[in-house]
């Protein structure tokens, strides 16, 4: 099974999976993909127009969710790209503040 990854302007990726469920008999996976993706792209307007690829699940099953804000395409692939900085820990500004 495939999922569409859409590129969004700033290198962050949006990804978009399929429920199998609704896949029609005899649909090849692209077909299918290519059908539920034109629903999702007329109700969400943001993916209008992004360039997208499309993956296989095990791909992106294969990365760290850990860091799926750094997941970027690269060269038609899902990959992490090492370059984007880490986020910030949420609770480090109170933890900052505790120490002091």
């Amino acid at each position: 099974m495939k999922s569409r990854v859409f590129t969004a302007p700033g290198g962050a990726v949006r990804i978009v999976h399929p429920n199998p469920r609704l896949q029609l008999p005899g649909e090849t996976d692209d077909a299918f993909v290519a059908r539920v993706c034109v629903r999702t792209v007329a109700s969400d307007p943001s993916l209008q127009g992004l360039p997208f690829v499309d993956v296989d699940k095990a791909d992106i099953l294969a990365l760290n969710r850990a860091e799926r804000h750094k997941w970027r395409v690269q060269g038609g692939v899902l990959k992490v790209d090492p370059l984007v900085p880490d986020r910030p820990n949420p609770r480090q500004a109170i933890l900052d503040r505790i120490d002091n």
